[in-house]
């Protein structure tokens, strides 16, 4: 028996794809460990047998405690300001200025910076975030209105929004499908769904490995290829109208501040931002960003 068979075998029955629901898998990486937000564990992340998703195994019972004190969650210093609108927005869903004020749902709000650019741009915006607490802070800074409840969220909003963003948000999900669906019910007819994921695939991952800054344990629960997202928006009721790469600098900044620190240091980071740059020239696959469309009938 090899080490990918005793590792499929090790796992047993415990797994459990979030994608097609297999039961099988081998051994992608082992001893991970949380470098961006310095929280205890190690983690070992597995590929489908079946459909060859990548995700973390097992999930811990209780994710809560790796999202306390989430640094995305909170406001930016205004150099990050500055380096994200530079550096890092063209990945993010940002209609042509003078076009049709559109109605625009970002699920996974992050600081609320996405919200605001929209809202000054004239487009009518609403947010979604999981945690209560974190959606009424947002709420209030932004004076619009962010969710928390998906029940309320399809009651509200049916087939109501021209876009639905989810920018870094998918990889963090469990129920993929049930998600995929929500963003269907809550799209007009000929609606767009909009989101961005790191590359598991691209050529910084596999550079980097364990210390890869998208790898992101045990947050990061599962990653989307291209043929992944095809199948699922199949599944779902989507058109797969687009899918490009692109890589950010945050990605070989973050996975070199790693390997020369150990953890996340952000002055380092947001030194070697315009290096990066040149890295993102060299290997442009590090993130996908896939546009689906709601059909019209």
């Amino acid at each position: 028996m090899n080490a990918a068979e005793a590792a499929s075998t090790a796992i047993g029955a415990s797994f459990n794809c979030l994608l097609c629901g297999a039961r099988e898998a081998s051994l992608f990486l082992d001893n991970c460990r949380d470098y961006y937000m310095g929280k205890p564990g190690v983690f070992a992340y597995y590929n489908c047998a079946r459909c060859r998703l990548t995700q973390l195994h097992p999930v811990p019972a209780d994710m809560s405690p790796f999202y306390e004190a989430y640094q995305v969650h909170s406001r930016k210093s205004w150099l990050h300001e500055t380096m994200r609108g530079k550096l890092m927005s063209k990945g993010y869903y940002l209609p042509e200025e003078g076009g049709q004020p559109l109605k625009v749902l970002d699920y996974g709000c992050g600081d609320g910076w996405y919200l605001a650019s929209m809202k000054e741009r004239g487009h009518s915006v609403t947010g979604f975030e999981a945690n209560q607490q974190h959606a009424d802070n947002l709420s209030r800074q932004l004076d619009l209105p962010v969710l928390a409840e998906t029940s309320e969220l399809r009651a509200k909003y049916a087939a109501a929004f021209d876009v639905v963003t989810m920018h870094f948000v998918v990889e963090h999900l469990s129920d993929l499908n049930g998600t995929f669906e929500l963003a269907n019910a809550v799209l007009k007819p000929g609606g767009l769904f909009y989101f961005m994921v790191p590359n598991i695939r691209s050529r910084e991952a596999k550079l980097f490995r364990r210390k890869w800054h998208g790898l992101d344990p045990p947050r990061h629960l599962q990653f989307l290829t291209d043929k992944h997202v095809r199948d699922l928006a199949k599944r779902t009721g989507f058109e797969a109208a687009d899918v490009r790469y692109f890589s950010l600098p945050n990605g070989f900044a973050g996975s070199v501040t790693a390997v020369l620190t150990g953890g996340f240091v952000y002055p380092l980071f947001a030194g070697l931002m315009l290096p990066s740059l040149v890295a993102c020239a060299v290997m442009p696959d590090g993130n996908l960003a896939v546009t689906l469309r709601k059909p019209t009938t």
